[in-house]
């Protein structure tokens, strides 16, 4: 499940087929997916029947696994789990892309190694109510600041 332009690159075909030869790859775009949960449409009627439809292909030809390929598509995750009833497993490729990351730094002596947590600033140009939601939903909401800039 990506955006149209991410399946079009065909870019998660490529790396499974490259891991393994065999393996059969269906992507499916999902156009408005990454629109609606921007507009802060996380669990309603909405959001609900554009999964379900984005969904039937999947399940209708028994897909076990799927790569969220679009970083708002975590977002909606329980959404995408409730409605398949456990029968495809959903992955969140960012935390490989963090274990990557924290590699190449420590490869480069760039990682910091502090037990403590730190914060997070976070800057809006709009929507500052709906980044505040979608934000506390990932982020220790006691360690992070949001504010609001003009470009």
């Amino acid at each position: 499940m990506a955006t149209v332009a991410t399946v079009n690159s065909h870019i998660h075909k490529h790396v499974a087929l490259e891991v393994d030869h065999e393996v059969l790859v269906w992507e499916q775009p999902c156009p408005e997916l990454a629109g609606l949960i921007e507009q802060g449409h996380l669990d309603d009627y909405f959001v609900r029947e554009v999964c379900k439809d984005y969904l039937e292909p999947l399940l209708s030809r028994k897909i076990e696994v799927v790569v969220l390929g679009c970083t708002h598509f975590p977002f909606v995750q329980p959404l995408l789990e409730e409605l398949t009833s456990g029968r495809i497993q959903f992955i969140d490729p960012a935390f490989e892309t963090s274990e990557l990351v924290r590699h190449r730094l420590e490869s480069k002596n760039l990682f910091n190694p502090q037990d403590t947590g730190g914060t997070v600033k976070l800057y809006f140009t709009k929507d500052i109510e709906l980044g505040d939601t979608l934000s506390a939903s990932f982020l220790d909401t006691s360690r992070r600041t949001i504010e609001h800039i003009t470009l």
